[in-house]
C-alpha cells in the first residue's frame, strides 16, 4: 500500500490519532485475511525514491500493490502499470499542457458496481480531490470509479478546466504481470476525515487478498464505468 504517510507534517494530534486508527483497520484487514504470506505495506511517499522489494517483484510474483494519489506516479513509471498520468498545469505552460487548478474539491464519480472493489457502493460516490492524479487508462485497465464524461463533477470546492476530468478513471484496477496494481487518484483516507470512501480502501485489500483474476475488457481497450 503505497501513499499512506506514517507521519504526516503539520497535523493536529486528532489528525494523527485517525491516521493511527486507520493504519490499524488496515493492518487487521490484512491480518484477518491471513496475507502473512503477501505482506501489506504502509509506507510513506519514501518508497517513490527506495522502493521495498516485496512492491517491486509484487506484479511478478502475482501480488496487489495499492498506489494511493501521488503514489501512482511511482506504480506507473517503476512498476509498468498500464495508465497514464495527466500533465496539467495553472497557466505557466497552458499552451502545451492543460490548464487544470483543484486545490480541495469534493468530486462525483460513476461506479463500476460490478467490481468487487465496489461492493456497498451505489451508483455514484463522491471523493476528495486535493491537487491529486488524473490518470489515463491503458491496455486491460479497468474503471471502478470514472467522473463523469460530458459535465462537470464538481460537488463542492474549486476547480478551473474541469473538462480535464471529463470521462476519465478516478479509480484503476490494472493488470501487472501475473498480478495487479489499484491506482487511485485520490486520496480515499485523507486525514482519517473521508468516511465515504474508506470501504474503496478496504475492498481493495480485501480484493487484493483474494486473488482476484486481472480481466482485460472484451473489446481489448480501456473500459470506464460510463463504457467510453
Amino acid at each position: 500500500l503505497l501513499g499512506l504517510p506514517h507521519h504526516p507534517e503539520g497535523q493536529t494530534a486528532a489528525s494523527l490519532v485517525r491516521h493511527a486508527k486507520l493504519r490499524e483497520l488496515l493492518e487487521e484487514a490484512a491480518r484477518g485475511r491471513q496475507l502473512a504470506a503477501a505482506e501489506v505495506l504502509v509506507e510513506s511517499r519514501q518508497l517513490l525514491l527506495a522502493p521495498h522489494p516485496l512492491v517491486s517483484a509484487a506484479g511478478e510474483q502475482g501480488g496487489t500493490v495499492i498506489a494511493l494519489d501521488q503514489a501512482t506516479r511511482f506504480a506507473v513509471a517503476r512498476l509498468g502499470a498500464p495508465a497514464r498520468l495527466v500533465r496539467t498545469t495553472r497557466g505557466a505552460e497552458r499552451d502545451t499542457l492543460s490548464r487544470f487548478y483543484a486545490p480541495g474539491s469534493i468530486f462525483e464519480t460513476i461506479v463500476d458496481q460490478q467490481h468487487a472493489i465496489a461492493a456497498g457502493f451505489g451508483d455514484r460516490a463522491a471523493v476528495y480531490f486535493i491537487s491529486s492524479v488524473i490518470l489515463e487508462a491503458g491496455p486491460g485497465a479497468r474503471a471502478v470509479l470514472s467522473y463523469p464524461p460530458e459535465r462537470s463533477p464538481l460537488l463542492s470546492g474549486f476547480v478551473e478546466g474541469e473538462e480535464v476530468l471529463f470521462g476519465k478513471p478516478a479509480l484503476l484496477d490494472a493488470p501487472v504481470g501475473r498480478g495487479r496494481v489499484i491506482l487511485f487518484g485520490f486520496r480515499p483516507q485523507h486525514r482519517g476525515q473521508t468516511h465515504g470512501t474508506f470501504r474503496l480502501l478496504t475492498n481493495a485489500i480485501l480484493y487484493g487478498a483474494a486473488g482476484a483474476p486481472a480481466r482485460a475488457p472484451q473489446s481489448g481497450a480501456a473500459r470506464t464505468a460510463t463504457g467510453r
